[in-house]
């Protein structure tokens, strides 16, 4: 199949004598490679990333898919990946790890729900399979 582009540049070659036709098929096809190359940055910032190629930031809240979650099935969830010794959590909490250097206690590494208005996130025990970044906010916000 022959790409648009490019019949719209040959089209563009044929008729360059016609001044105003030239200029339309020229535009047409620049605005085509424009808008071709907008739709594969907002594929690429949309896609799931595998976390075989890796966590996001830890503490970054991201869009978690996650398996075998609540008696096995999956769910996109508004999560967080905490990396050994990288998020702080209260003495009182379960399930921290207290390290003597910082006199701190920090998460388990892994994956916890991230919660918004709630000071617990919880660990999440399903296996988180891949990621992906927040949704922009909406323009004019």
């Amino acid at each position: 199949m022959t790409d648009i582009t490019e019949l719209l540049r040959r089209a563009n070659l044929c008729v360059s004598s016609q001044g105003y036709i030239h200029k339309v098929t020229g535009r047409a096809a620049d605005e085509i490679d424009k808008l071709r190359a907008e739709l594969e940055a907002l594929r690429e910032q949309r896609r799931w990333i595998p976390v075989s190629e890796g966590p996001p930031d830890s503490g970054v809240p991201v869009i978690a898919f996650v398996e075998k979650v609540y008696g096995g099935n999956t769910r996109r969830l508004r999560a967080q990946y905490a990396a050994p010794k990288t998020l702080e959590q209260s003495p009182e909490c379960e399930g921290g790890e207290y390290d003597e250097e910082t006199d701190a206690y920090y998460c388990k590494e892994g994956w916890y729900e991230s919660n918004e208005f709630e000071e617990t996130h919880w660990r999440i025990e399903g296996e988180v399979t891949s990621w992906q970044s927040l949704p922009p906010a909406p323009e004019g916000e």
